[in-house]
């Protein structure tokens, strides 16, 4: 299923507090792309960051802080591992919500599958 017409959308809620986001809504195609139920996304706080390419891992990382402390979109594109072990490029697109009163941020974005960009 993984072309470049898959989408999946997410809401992730990242605490002030140093704990791992939480992840709020998920598209149930991710199933289909990454081959890990909906269950063990919703169970496993680290499931993103272990499935990032080793390569890309510390840029898509260093993304996420700047969003949060520069205020800018998250815009991104990356490699993900799948359960079977395949690569799928991810471009990464979410929007932040800062919450002053749950002290925290709501980030709601999309991966979209792309094909392996050039160069």
């Amino acid at each position: 299923m993984a072309g470049s017409d898959v989408v999946i959308c997410y809401v992730y809620w990242y605490s002030d507090e140093p704990s791992p986001p939480e992840l709020r809504d998920i598209s149930p195609n991710v199933q289909d792309v990454f081959g890990y139920t909906l269950r063990e996304w919703q169970t496993d706080r680290h499931l993103w960051q272990r499935l990032l390419h080793p390569e890309d891992a510390e840029a898509a990382i260093a993304a996420t802080w700047r969003t949060t402390f520069d205020r800018v979109p998250y815009d991104t594109t990356y490699r993900m591992v799948t359960r079977d072990s395949r690569f799928v490029w991810i471009h990464d697109q979410a929007d932040v919500e800062v919450d002053d009163v749950e002290k925290g941020e709501l980030w709601r974005g999309t991966w979209t599958v792309i094909p392996e960009p050039a160069g």
